[in-house]
């Protein structure tokens, strides 16, 4: 008995030592993000560091390619060129140092085109890591797009599970998005926001191609605003059904695949064709259009989008196709275009190439459509500016462009859905700079704590708008401080929306000066108006109080 209760006692207290410290472990979660599974359970069991990797079910995972380094030599696609390295490493005799010298630069770039329609996929980053110091963040940046624009970024902090002064491993595990073109890479790079440097080595990338359609909620999403894809596809081997029409054109002579492909020449100038009917004003998107092309450079090609409304045409587009000088090498063609606006209420399209001009025929095989969908665009908060209702205006312009604005610049045309009146402001590929102000700064006596406040009505044809705003600070007829702000995220396509910017006098103008606002279009396929344009010179009023002191 008394052997009893002295074991008692003791296995209750271990229990709860066991479960104080398997409640710290919860609290600052050691185990891989996701469900704890028995592994997991007994591989942490005695951890206290925070966990820094991902719980990727295995029985899941379709296919697998991996790239490594150790930074030892050099390897393919990982560019440690810029980088320092370090004699402190993990494996081997040398590491990666991440500092802020380092910031942004492309770690790892690797083309996409062969993971274009592999969905789901996951992107697995996973390396060692030793910090200096965790007083701020290590972040993993994931982009997809190209060099001159990208249209998915995804950050993920590490620095919160490091040690400092340790090696640990740690991970970033992330679904990407729809890959949009063939010509799309993915780029890895880092940024370390802490004081002090963070050495990185045996770096491990992953792309593993998952069972669909489960997206497990503990591992990241890449930002994405594609909602869905429909893919429609002909390879010309049996005879075309609905989407495709025109079977006249199919013909043996020449093939990509197989044994036909759809030939075009100027006796018969119109390709296969694929017609679709659809309420485009409940959805909006984008078409991609996809095939494969052989002929002679010197015939015209053109790519034709006709989207009707009740047997009408409510907008019709045109794109030139390049063509290979070569008459057996086949070329990839990939054109994209923007779903019309929901006014226009468009309800079928219609897609086909178009023999313009030449001698020689031109084949067209492996013809393909998809049919993208948006996410509901969603308006970014615009950045703060020194508020207005404590300030004077001494000097203000506006138009609505109803009559000539001076001094007369851009293009004016009607419109039948101004937001105000029947004018408005219209810019383009073929007029990309819209109306501008050039405001002389003489009303300032000091440049301190003077502002420019303007406000204008926007309305893009684009899900993303390449609009920018801009406020140029001129000396002499010489720009001295150039002030940009960009629209994207600032506009839902098809809608007249708000945009109201504000910037500081900068300190090195004065009043013998100028500002000079206007708005600038950099999107060579976008349409963009502009209405009701107000630009303001501002300073805070001044209080008797202070005026007295």
């Amino acid at each position: 008995n008394s052997l009893r209760r002295m074991i008692l006692p003791l296995v209750l207290l271990s229990f709860m030592v066991l479960n104080l410290a398997q409640y710290i472990q919860q609290l600052i979660w050691v185990y891989p993000a996701g469900p704890v599974t028995p592994r997991t359970y007994f591989e942490n069991f005695f951890s206290f560091s925070k966990g820094t990797t991902f719980m990727i079910p295995k029985d899941e995972i379709l296919g697998k390619q991996s790239y490594t380094t150790d930074f030892e030599s050099n390897k393919p696609l990982f560019l440690p060129f810029g980088f320092k390295s370090s004699s402190v490493a993990h494996s081997g005799k040398s590491a990666l140092v991440l500092d802020s010298v380092s910031q942004g630069k492309p770690l790892f770039i690797r083309s996409m085109t062969d993971y274009r329609e592999t969905r789901p996929l996951i992107l697995k980053i996973g390396g060692w890591y030793r910090a200096e110091s965790n007083d701020s963040s290590l972040l993993i940046d994931v982009s997809i797009g190209n060099y001159k624009a990208k249209y998915s970024s995804t950050h993920h902090d590490l620095m919160p599970g490091l040690i400092t002064g340790k090696w640990k491993y740690a991970e970033m595990v992330v679904y990407l998005p729809v890959v949009r073109s063939v010509s799309d890479s993915l780029f890895i790079s880092c940024q370390n926001l802490s004081k002090g440097k963070v050495l990185l080595d045996d770096l491990d990338v992953e792309f593993l191609k998952m069972r669909g359609p489960v997206y497990h909620d503990w591992i990241l999403k890449a930002e994405d605003p594609i909602d869905s894809v429909l893919v429609y596809r002909t390879n010309l081997e049996t005879p075309p059904e609905a989407p495709w029409g025109n079977p006249a054109s199919v013909s043996t002579q020449q093939a990509f695949s197989g044994k036909k492909s759809s030939c075009i020449q100027p006796s018969s100038p119109y390709s296969l064709v694929f017609e679709k009917e659809t309420d485009f004003s409940k959805k909006d998107g984008y078409i991609r259009v996809c095939s494969r092309i052989l002929g002679e450079n010197s015939s015209e090609v053109k790519l034709v989008f006709d989207f009707t409304a009740s047997g009408k045409t409510v907008f019709y587009k045109t794109y030139p196709v390049a063509i290979n000088d070569s008459e057996s090498r086949w070329s990839l063609s990939e054109m994209f275009r923007e779903l019309p606006v929901a006014r226009l209420k468009a309800q079928k399209v219609k897609i086909y190439y178009w023999y313009t001009h030449g001698n020689n025929p031109v084949y067209i095989d492996d013809m393909q459509v998809d049919m993208v969908t948006y996410k509901p665009a969603k308006l970014a908060r615009q950045a703060a500016f020194p508020p207005n209702e404590n300030a004077v205006s001494l000097l203000q312009r506006c138009c609505d462009f109803e009559n000539p604005c001076l001094p007369e610049s851009g293009v004016t045309q009607s419109v039948p859905d101004a937001y105000s009146g029947s004018k408005a402001c219209m810019i383009n590929a073929e007029h990309p700079f819209s109306f501008s102000y050039l405001l002389p700064l003489s009303v300032l006596k000091t440049s301190k704590e003077a502002f420019v406040y303007i406000s204008a009505k926007v309305n893009s044809d684009q899900y993303t708008t390449g609009t920018t705003l801009v406020a140029d600070f001129r000396h002499g007829g010489r720009s001295v401080s150039y002030k940009p702000a960009y629209l994207h995220e600032h506009t839902i396509k098809g809608e007249w929306n708000n945009f109201d910017f504000g910037v500081k006098v900068p300190g090195n103008v004065s009043a013998d000066d100028s500002v000079l606002v206007y708005f600038y279009l950099a999107k060579p396929d976008e349409e963009v108006m502009i209405d009701d344009f107000c630009v303001s010179i501002k300073k805070p009023l001044v209080k008797k109080a202070e005026m007295n002191k």
